[in-house]
């Protein structure tokens, strides 16, 4: 049986007026936190309130201590305050503790994880490596890759399939549907290649980003907060323009005491995200994590020549058509899964 606090008793006993009381709001113990304290009592006076109404002073103090606590006052006497100031208190405490949490955004332990860096030239180096690690065989195994912005997704699976490689597309443009499709696909391992953009200011903080997407698709960069499975290669075929970008993009693989490769290839124009990056990773783990991949370029002349080729003919119109039939097959797709749902209800 409920048994009746005596606390709940008091309180209604001295809320029935809704005249100020004779504490502040800073006199509440609402957050030890200087910083949370602080933006708490600024929301507050934000509000116009200069103190607390006695309903607020009676049971605010209660209610910090954990305690269940019942009013009974007339409407403008503050009651919803007195609720509201300590669930508020309690919902900064945990957001102050995510704040903290740094899982996701941490390199994965450095037995785990191996980081190589390839140099070359410009995009045609660049694609002619990929396609020939692929096609060697040197990248076996689920992979992701990484690329800076929607259209070099499109671009980039252009040109695998023109060399026979079956890749997936998926970036913040795509409906959101369709992004749990391709996750759900590639995790089944429909594919063993997903070309990833994370084109969006991630949390607001970075920039050097293509700012195709609007305010509300910011959490929606692709290098965090997807959950893939067993990724063992992670390739940055563009390199990444700051660490907190590095460290989530690398962050898809080793994970769950699993192995993992991380493999980031860099242009002379992409040199000043390197060393910024390299220098701030070397600092955190106190050696340098990138280890140097020695490629012969020469003797890859085979795929630069038909890399060449297949670039020429990938204009702006070819990516824009390329977009418009991933999106005709995805909304048919979604089509296909809502009339199957509907059978099976």
């Amino acid at each position: 049986m409920w048994k009746r606090d005596t606390n709940i008793l008091k309180a209604n006993l001295n809320v029935l007026t809704p005249d100020a009381g004779d504490k502040t709001f800073s006199d509440f113990d609402i957050d030890e936190r200087k910083f949370a304290r602080k933006k708490e009592l600024q929301a507050i006076g934000g509000m116009g309130w200069q103190k607390p109404t006695k309903v607020q002073e009676a049971l605010v103090p209660l209610a910090l201590e954990g305690k269940s606590v019942i009013s009974r006052a007339r409407t403008g006497s503050g009651k919803t305050g007195a609720y509201l100031i300590p669930i508020i208190s309690k919902v900064v405490d945990h957001i102050s503790v995510r704040f903290l949490c740094f899982d996701e955004g941490c390199l994965p332990d450095i037995d785990q994880l191996t980081q190589y860096l390839i140099t070359c030239l410009d995009d045609h180096e660049r694609f002619s490596i990929l396609v020939a690690m692929f096609k060697l065989k040197l990248i076996v195994g689920k992979t992701i890759i990484f690329v800076n912005d929607i259209n070099r997704c499109y671009l980039t699976s252009l040109l695998l399939r023109a060399f026979g490689l079956k890749a997936c597309v998926l970036n913040s443009s795509m409906p959101a549907n369709s992004r749990f499709y391709v996750i759900d696909q590639y995790n089944r391992n429909t594919f063993e290649i997903v070309i990833a953009s994370d084109a969006v200011d991630t949390l607001g903080n970075d920039t050097g980003h293509t700012k195709e997407l609007s305010h509300r698709d910011k959490e929606a960069g692709v290098s965090r907060g997807i959950d893939f499975n067993h990724v063992s290669n992670v390739v940055n075929l563009d390199f990444p323009t700051s660490t907190d970008i590095y460290i989530h993009r690398v962050g898809r693989t080793a994970r769950g005491g699993s192995r993992g490769t991380a493999l980031s290839i860099c242009t002379p124009t992409e040199r000043v995200y390197l060393e910024a990056i390299s220098k701030d990773i070397n600092e955190q783990l106190g050696k340098n994590v990138m280890i140097p991949y020695e490629i012969r370029v020469g003797e890859l002349d085979s795929f630069l020549l038909r890399v060449k080729e297949v670039l020429s003919k990938c204009g702006k119109s070819v990516i824009k058509a390329a977009r418009m039939h991933e999106i005709r097959l995805e909304v048919r797709t979604s089509l296909l899964s809502l009339n199957c749902m509907k059978r099976i209800s």
